[in-house]
């Protein structure tokens, strides 16, 4: 404050002001300085019910004041499925459900968060209920894993009622990725729509076994049945930073290039020779070419 009482606001925030007479009377004023661009809250006027994939949309923001300036850094559960660019606009390239989130980089507690279908002419996926609460797109995401456990319900049923072959439902199985970790269903949603290059699949996707070897075949592999094949160490690099960029969990990949086959060890040949055992020779496990 100025001798002449001329009050310059320099910051945002609150203050208060003290003035004190020749006689010594004083006054105090409580003084709250708001800065015209800063963003208290920020909410979408146009959120879209679904999007067709490979498509762009601009999203319109309201703010509080009205002449705040958002300044929204986006995020996005899959980039593969859909994204928002800084001018605010979605982008979609695969199909499924993505949740898409934002924080302004001026007021970090002012956020957004909504998940967004992506469906394709020949994907039509049911949409969530709208909401931006937390417990509601828990609720969206439960309602999303149960519709996916129901489609692996009716292809088991239609099988076992003869709708179907066998045949038919492990490739529909196989299509939805029933029974990979979520890591390897991120990676191979990031292969099919060609963000990620150079995955050859699964392990479990890239051998054929015999009826009478598989459960011999499970047993020896375990866990590394669902490790990832890739055509080189590249590839294999590449697929590990998009599961960082989105927190896609965590994968096992074996590289063409550098995966090497080792010799049965003396001991296990010796096993091999005896009466009533079996090696998973060629004949037994053979490789389906990748591409």
């Amino acid at each position: 404050v100025s001798d002449d009482g001329i009050v310059t606001a320099v910051a945002r925030g609150s203050a208060q002001i003290g003035v004190k007479t020749h006689n010594g009377k004083t006054a105090k004023l409580n003084l709250t300085v708001v800065d015209p661009y800063y963003p208290e809250s920020v909410s979408v006027l146009n959120l879209p019910e679904y999007m067709e994939s490979n498509s762009t949309y601009q999203l319109q923001l309201s703010t509080k004041p009205q002449t705040a300036i958002p300044d929204l850094k986006w995020s996005t559960t899959d980039e593969s499925i859909a994204w928002v660019d800084d001018s605010d606009v979605i982008h979609t390239s695969g199909f499924g459900y993505v949740k898409l989130s934002a924080v302004s980089r001026k007021n970090s507690a002012v956020k957004l968060e909504f998940i967004l279908a992506v469906e394709t002419d020949s994907v039509t996926l049911v949409i969530p209920e709208r909401t931006t609460n937390v417990d509601g797109i828990k609720a969206n995401l439960a309602r999303i894993e149960a519709i996916h456990t129901s489609a692996i319900n009716q292809l088991k049923s239609m099988y076992s009622g003869g709708v179907i072959t066998s045949a038919d439902a492990l490739k529909r199985m196989d299509e939805l990725l029933e029974g990979y970790s979520y890591s390897v269903k991120n990676v191979m949603h990031g292969a099919s729509n060609g963000t990620i290059r150079g995955i050859c699949g699964p392990v479990s996707q890239l051998i054929s076994v015999k009826p009478s070897y598989t459960i011999a075949v499970e047993t020896a592999l375990g866990a590394n049945i669902q490790n990832i094949v890739t055509e080189n160490e590249e590839a294999a690099k590449a697929a590990i930073a998009y599961l960082k960029r989105t927190n896609g969990g965590r994968a096992t990949f074996y590289p063409l290039t550098s995966v090497k086959a080792s010799p049965l060890p003396i001991a296990q040949a010796d096993l091999a020779r005896q009466k009533g055992s079996r090696t998973l020779r060629e004949e037994r496990c053979g490789l389906c070419r990748h591409g």
